[in-house]
């Protein structure tokens, strides 16, 4: 299980209006469960298909590749079950 801890909570807003009163934590790409930590919560994440969104970028350190982030509700000691 890969840990990740954030730095801060997105306002669902900037990604629509669809996700406009849910906050969300982005986490990269990954093929492994994920906990993800963020100040005294916890939350895991099992399924990377259950993400509300998912946006790729450019390297912004010029290694010529890009990265996808997966947005999720933050819902910490929550578990996003296996499908």
């Amino acid at each position: 299980m890969k840990k990740y801890r954030i730095r801060k909570l997105i306002n669902g807003y900037k990604l629509g209006r669809e996700f406009r009163n849910k906050t969300l934590v982005a986490i990269p790409k990954t093929n492994e469960s994920v906990m993800v930590i963020f100040d005294d919560g916890v939350m895991y994440i099992t399924n990377w298909n259950e993400r509300l969104a998912e946006r790729s970028f450019e390297d912004k350190f010029g290694r010529n590749k890009k990265y996808t982030l997966g947005y999720f509700e933050w819902r910490p000691s929550e578990q996003i079950p296996l499908i």
